[in-house]
């Protein structure tokens, strides 16, 4: 029987477990931390107003250049697609609205939806092991509802594969941390039943 039938099955199912978590593991460290309440998804360095929705506790510590991770409210799945960018994002990036990239709405051509889909396949290759490790299942985004008839599956694909190099090379520090952070809030710890973070995702993906 495999080890990894010990696992709990118990999902961290809210948007505040996963603000609460991200803002515990990474304030500190990084002066930001993760917010719902915006309508358009960016990173924002702008003073934080104190004291209000989740994770205020952490807020209410923070200065005015404190960095804010906005996500769609109390949408889990937008959490942790924002986290994904943060987690992979270098310092200079990390001070950029939206880090640096750029970002065009419904109605892209297929020439620009490639583009997108470029910039988008390591983000969603993390946001992919996130949701693994969260105990939830993953959809891939294309984000174009002008394109109802696209076929997303070769960008799935690849989003996969980079999922699997990122598990055999090397996971991004930042990403890893948080990964093992949603383990250990689930209820245990990978090591002490006898396997790593990337031996578990790797047999995870297998199964998709």
């Amino acid at each position: 029987m495999s080890l990894f039938t010990t696992l709990p099955i118990k999902p961290i199912d809210t948007a505040a477990e996963i603000t609460s978590l991200f803002n515990a593991v990474f304030f500190e460290a990084f002066n930001t931390c993760c917010k719902e309440g915006q309508k358009n998804l960016f990173i924002n360095l702008l003073p934080v107003v104190v004291g209000e929705g989740v994770g205020a506790t952490v807020v209410a510590a923070m200065n005015s250049t404190s960095a804010i991770i906005y996500f769609r409210n109390d949408y889990l799945a937008s959490a942790l697609h924002e986290i994904s960018h943060w987690t992979i994002a270098g310092e200079q990036r990390r001070q950029l609205e939206d880090y640096g990239y750029w970002y065009e709405a419904d109605e892209r051509t297929h020439d620009v939806q490639t583009k997108f889909e470029e910039v988008e396949v390591k983000p969603q290759a993390v946001e992919l092991l996130l949701h693994i490790t969260a105990g939830l299942p993953f959809q891939i985004s294309v984000d174009n509802l002008s394109l109802p008839d696209y076929d997303s599956e070769p960008f799935s694909k690849v989003v996969m594969q980079q999922a699997r190099l990122y598990c055999d090379v090397g996971i991004p520090v930042r990403a890893k941390i948080f990964m093992e952070a949603l383990i250990t809030r689930r209820g245990y710890r990978l090591p002490h039943l006898g396997f790593s973070l990337e031996s578990y995702l790797l047999n995870e993906l297998a199964s998709l």
